[in-house]
């Protein structure tokens, strides 16, 4: 018989415990607690930001930014248009396209696809891609572009168009591809990856 109660209250205080860590996790999240960053509440859906100055943004599906300075870190899942920004520190999952002399002055973390034109970067750029662009005028510092886990056989490629990498460019996976056009240049090494122009 004290098996069976003792079994019992076992069971309700196991079951308590999850319950108060869920409910804890609940309110940590949607209070904003869990971000380091002190960023506004989560975003959903497509929105867009015009002509303003945000400390951070946190983002999930399609946001466009016009004429936006974001003084901390913008984290985003999904698609991000940005045209004549000021950023710093950027994480994100999905596609960016940077336009109209857009400058990022912090690091920038990416898995997914980067197009940017007529933009600078500041610091390195980390990215886990199998396609960058960078055209009409953009220039970087060194780029890191990480091993594609969901890609093993396919080329990694990254074109730099009438732009400039002032710095070193690696392909970690070992089968990258430069792909040079109408002046474009990069000033560093190249390591995992072959040239073509």
């Amino acid at each position: 018989m004290s098996f069976n109660y003792n079994y019992s209250l076992l069971i309700e205080f196991t079951c308590m415990k999850k319950i108060i860590f869920i409910f804890c996790f609940i309110f940590l999240h949607f209070s904003g607690f869990c971000f380091a960053n002190s960023c506004e509440k989560e975003s959903l859906g497509n929105s867009q930001y015009l002509n303003s100055t945000k400390e951070c943004i946190n983002h999930v599906a399609k946001l466009t930014l016009t004429n936006v300075v974001v003084t901390n870190q913008q984290d985003m899942t999904g698609k991000l248009i940005a045209k004549n920004v000021v950023l710093n520190d950027i994480v994100a999952t999905g596609k960016i396209l940077f336009e109209k002399q857009s400058l990022i002055k912090g690091k920038i973390d990416l898995v997914g696809k980067l197009i940017a034109n007529n933009s600078s970067f500041l610091k390195t750029l980390n990215i886990v891609s199998d396609h960058i662009e960078l055209n009409a005028g953009t220039t970087t510092k060194d780029i890191l572009i990480g091993k594609n886990a969901r890609s093993k056989t396919k080329k990694q490629i990254l074109y730099i168009d009438n732009s400039t990498v002032n710095g070193n460019i690696k392909f970690t996976s070992g089968i990258g591809e430069v792909v040079i056009r109408n002046g474009g240049s990069f000033t560093g090494n190249l390591t995992g990856g072959t040239v073509r122009k």
